[in-house]
C-alpha cells in the first residue's frame, strides 16, 4: 500500500493493476480491495473491468475482494453509458448549431470521462476526432498533452513518443508545460533501450517535477540506473551528478547518490549491494520494471570491465568476491565479455586466475613515431628524387 500511496489519479489506477499482475498473489489481496473500492467509488467502470480480471484470473478465489454482483455491475455500467450518452448529444447539438468550439470542448469533455474511468480506446478515439478543430498553440499543447498520457496508459509507445515530440515542439508554450513531455520522452526512450537520451530527458525537466507520471525517487532511480547503463564515468561526473534535477530528486533517497559515486570511485562491491536493493524495489515498477534485471546485468559488465584495467593477473575468487556473486558466475560473464571482445583476456582454468593482455602504452607510442618518422623519410626521399629528375631533364615526353 505504501507503493501506491505515493501516486494519485489515473497513475495510481495504473501502477496498482501493475502490482497486482506482478506481485505474489499471497501479497496482493490488501491492494485488490483497495483498487476495486477506488474505482467504484470513483466510478472507473474501464479500471475495474480489469481490475476483476486480474483479480479472478491470478488471485486467491476464497477472499473477499469487494467486486460487485452481475447485477449491480449491470447496473453501473448502464448508469456510466448514460452519461457518456448525455455528453455525447452535446456534443451532437454543437456540432449541428455550428459552433466550432463548443464543438470541440465537447469532445474534449468526453474524452476525458473516458480516460478517467480508464476507457483509454474511446478516449483516444474521441481525441483524435478533436483534432483537426485544434487552431492555436494552447489548444495544441492540450490536445497532444491529452493525446500523449491517454496512448501511454494505453501502452501504444510509439504514438505516445509520437505526440511528446510534438508537445516539445510547441516553442511558444512556456518550459514548465512542457517537463511532462519530457518526462514522458524519458520512459519512451527506456522503452526504446535509448537509456542515454532517456538520461537526458529527464535531466532536462531541472528537478521540476509534475508528481503526474512518476515521484521524485522514481526519477532519480530512472537516471541514475539508465545513467551507469550508458555513459562513462566522465559523463556521468560533469553531466550527471553535478546537475539540479538529480540533486533534486535524489534529496530524499541518497542511495542513488551513493551508487554514482561507488561506480566513479571503483567501489565496486558496495555498488553491487545498493543496484541489488534498488533492482528489488524497481522490479514493481510499471516503466522501467521488465527492463531492471537486464540493466542490472549491463551495470555489472560496465564495471566488471572497468575493474579488469587495473589489473594484469588476478584470481576469480578475488573478482566473485569484489562483485558479491560465486565464482561460477563471475567466470560465465567473463568468457561472455571476451568473447564479445569487451575485455582483452584469457582465462587460466586450471589455477582459476584471469590474465589480461595490456599493451605496453610506452611501447605502442614508440612504435607510433618510428613508423611516422619511416613514412616521412621515405615521402621525403621520393620527393628529392623527383626534384633531381627535373633538374637533370630526366622527363620522359610524349610524340
Amino acid at each position: 500500500m505504501e507503493l501506491i500511496s505515493r501516486y494519485s489519479d489515473v497513475n495510481q489506477m495504473a501502477r496498482g493493476i501493475y502490482f497486482l499482475s506482478e506481485l505474489p498473489s499471497s501479497q496482493c489481496a490488501e491492494i485488490a480491495r483497495f483498487l476495486v473500492n477506488k474505482s467504484i467509488s470513483e466510478d472507473r467502470i474501464g479500471f475495474y473491468k480489469d481490475i476483476s480480471a486480474i483479480i479472478k484470473s491470478r488471485l486467491l478465489p476464497n477472499q473477499n475482494y469487494g467486486l460487485l454482483s452481475d447485477e449491480e455491475f449491470v447496473s453501473w455500467e448502464i448508469k456510466f453509458k448514460e452519461g457518456a450518452d448525455q455528453r455525447e448529444y452535446k456534443i451532437t447539438q454543437s456540432k449541428n448549431a455550428g459552433l466550432k468550439d463548443s464543438y470541440r470542448v465537447n469532445i474534449l469533455e468526453l474524452a476525458g470521462y473516458y480516460y478517467k474511468a480508464g476507457d483509454m480506446n474511446n478516449s483516444l478515439k474521441l481525441l483524435l476526432r478533436a483534432k483537426d478543430l485544434t487552431v492555436t498553440a494552447e489548444q495544441q499543447y492540450e490536445l497532444y498533452s491529452r493525446m500523449t498520457f491517454t496512448s501511454l496508459y494505453k501502452k501504444n509507445m510509439s504514438f505516445t513518443q509520437n505526440n511528446a515530440q510534438k508537445v516539445l515542439s510547441l516553442v511558444t508554450m512556456p518550459e514548465k508545460n512542457l517537463l511532462p513531455a519530457a518526462v514522458i520522452m524519458g520512459i519512451c526512450s527506456i522503452d526504446n533501450a535509448n537509456y542515454k537520451t532517456a538520461t537526458e530527458y529527464f535531466l532536462r525537466t531541472a528537478g521540476d517535477n509534475s508528481q503526474e507520471l512518476a515521484c521524485n525517487s522514481d526519477l532519480a532511480a530512472y537516471i541514475s540506473i539508465c545513467a551507469l547503463a550508458s555513459m562513462d564515468r566522465k559523463t556521468i561526473s560533469n553531466e550527471v551528478t553535478q546537475s539540479k534535477a538529480f540533486i533534486t530528486y535524489s534529496e530524499e533517497e541518497p542511495k542513488y547518490i551513493e551508487l554514482l559515486e561507488c561506480f566513479l570511485t571503483c567501489k565496486f562491491n558496495r555498488l553491487i549491494q545498493i543496484l541489488e536493493d534498488i533492482r528489488k524495489q524497481m522490479l514493481l515498477d510499471v516503466y522501467i520494471g521488465k527492463y531492471m534485471t537486464n540493466l542490472c546485468d549491463e551495470i555489472k559488465s560496465r564495471c566488471l570491465i572497468q575493474f579488469m584495467k587495473a589489473f594484469k593477473k588476478i584470481r576469480i575468487s578475488e573478482l566473485a568476491l569484489n562483485f558479491v556473486c560465486s565464482e561460477e558466475d563471475i567466470e560465465e560473464k567473463l568468457v561472455k565479455l571476451i568473447a564479445d571482445g569487451k575485455i582483452d583476456a584469457r582465462i587460466d582454468a586450471h589455477q582459476k586466475t584471469v590474465m589480461s593482455r595490456q599493451v605496453d602504452e610506452k611501447n605502442k607510442v614508440n612504435r607510433t613515431v618510428l613508423n611516422i618518422a619511416k613514412s616521412f623519410m621515405h615521402n621525403t626521399q621520393l620527393v628529392l628524387l623527383r626534384m633531381s629528375m627535373l633538374k637533370a631533364d630526366v622527363v620522359v615526353r610524349g610524340k
